[in-house]
């Protein structure tokens, strides 16, 4: 894939799952993250592209950190989606 075309696609993703094949995780990480590295790619967007693949890439991961003042958790992406299945009929708890 193209550089630039790699780069549009990971700024308009949500997830890393959106650019990477998690069966071939490791590897394509890899070679996604040395192709836009902005030391090597010359593309304007490159250092955005960057921080935000290495962002979803932390996050998919280590999962989503819940913060509480009296404790922080990793919550998965799984343990999210349970828990809005089951706070879904409490319709004013949505900001999971």
């Amino acid at each position: 894939m193209e550089n630039g075309i790699l780069i549009e696609k990971i700024l308009l993703s949500k997830s890393v799952k959106d650019v990477v094949d998690v069966n071939n995780y490791a590897s394509e990480t890899k070679a996604i993250l040395r192709k836009i590295h902005p030391d090597v790619c010359s593309h304007p967007q490159a250092n955005s592209a960057f921080v935000k693949f290495m962002e979803m890439k932390k996050l998919f991961d280590n999962g989503f950190i819940f913060d509480d003042e009296l404790i922080g958790f990793p919550l998965t992406s799984t343990i999210r989606r349970l828990i809005l299945e089951f706070l879904a009929p409490f319709t004013f708890i949505q900001t999971l």
